[in-house]
């Protein structure tokens, strides 16, 4: 049975590292998890199941349901099981998972679980720790969907949260992104980043994100890698369904767990489907929420401030706790510069003109949000 601490000290692929890293967020109690240290079926009260044929994205698995053939626990591990050449036929004997493609003819089985109607969460971090297969066509995912959709209807307008995902024609690559109606694919102007990460096949890897009101981080084993920040982060600033454009992040969602294949990502660059079956692996999912110690709280002048505001060469923090970390971030999310233990001033006379955000740790590991704008 594995064991859950906030802080481990020494602990295999740097797991330890990871949790030492989180120790101050104010994300500190775990509130729910699957260590899937039993055997079979995944835990009925945790998870469902989606199921049916290319249910979206053009792909060709057919999703099945409480089926141990593509989704069981074995050895402290979370199987999911993409299977090639695995005819699935109904009762009246009619094969039900024949996807056509350019002439080609698969019989693609796989799995894709869900916590919808049994747990969902509204901000938190969530830790995923997992290997992805490798083979061409493969789309293993962690990703997040809203419970209810009543503030903005139809996707990409609800919101969708892609803790990572991985495809195998791009193997040194993990993707983090976030959809909403004013930021997608379709307007080309899509918040999403990847991430390096050329093992992700050969070793475990620690997804996580951190959810706020004021944004979403991404992390990969512990470090930084992605913000997408909430245009208009102030509660009552602008109505919720204006807010809700571009951060529609504002109710609970619920976690999926998802082997795909093919489809309108999975299958760029081609696909090898006699490297079926694969398998995709977790190890655990954690969901933290707010405990007692750690602090984001971007209205706390008298901790820490930052000046001038517009600023052109340098900028100035003054902090009562001293300054340990202090990352810079662009509108797009992308972290742009971090500096660590520093004096009092950077220097960013290198920025472009624009909005930034400032993120700062301080000596005790709180954590604050600033603004500012380049000239």
């Amino acid at each position: 049975m594995k064991k859950i601490f906030l802080l481990i000290s020494i602990v295999a692929l740097g797991v330890g590292q990871l949790s030492a890293q989180f120790e101050n967020s104010k994300y500190n109690k775990l509130v729910w998890s699957d260590e899937f240290d039993g055997e079979g079926l995944p835990d009925p009260d945790k998870w469902g199941y989606e199921e049916g044929l290319s249910i979206r994205n053009n792909e060709y698995e057919y999703y099945t349901k409480e089926r141990i053939e593509n989704v069981f626990q074995k050895d402290g591990l979370l199987h999911i099981r993409c299977i090639g050449k695995d005819t699935l036929r109904n009762a009246q004997g009619e094969i039900i998972n024949q996807k056509n493609v350019k002439g080609e003819v698969y019989h693609i089985t796989s799995a894709s679980i869900i916590t919808k109607g049994k747990a969902d969460w509204q901000y938190g971090r969530f830790e995923v720790r997992a290997k992805t297969p490798l083979g061409s066509g493969v789309w293993p995912a962690i990703w997040m969907m809203p419970t209810s959709d009543y503030i903005l209807q139809g996707w990409p307008n609800c919101g969708e949260i892609d803790i990572m995902e991985f495809v195998g024609n791009m193997p040194s690559y993990v993707h983090f992104t976030a959809h909403s109606q004013k930021y997608n694919a379709k307007n080309s102007n899509m918040r999403s980043k990847a991430a390096l990460c050329a093992d992700s096949f050969f070793e475990f890897h620690v997804y996580a994100i951190e959810w706020y009101r004021d944004r979403i981080d991404w992390y990969l084993d512990g470090v930084l890698q992605f913000t997408y920040l909430n245009d208009n982060p102030i509660p009552g600033q602008v109505s919720i369904k204006e807010e809700a454009k571009a951060f529609p992040f504002l109710n609970p969602f619920y976690m999926i767990l998802g082997f795909a294949y093919g489809g309108s990502w999975g299958a760029e660059g081609g696909v090898d489907a006699d490297l079926l079956p694969l398998d995709y692996l977790v190890d655990y999912v954690r969901v933290y929420q707010e405990g007692e110690v750690g602090i984001d709280n971007e209205n706390a002048p008298e901790a820490i401030s930052v000046y001038p505001n517009p600023a052109t060469d340098i900028l100035n923090i003054n902090s009562e706790k001293g300054v340990k970390d202090v990352s810079i971030i662009d509108v797009s999310g992308r972290v742009i510069d971090n500096y660590t233990n520093i004096d009092k001033t950077i220097n960013i006379a290198h920025l472009n003109n624009g909005c930034y955000v400032v993120r700062i740790t301080d000596g005790e590991d709180n954590t604050y949000i600033k603004k500012i704008i380049k000239n």
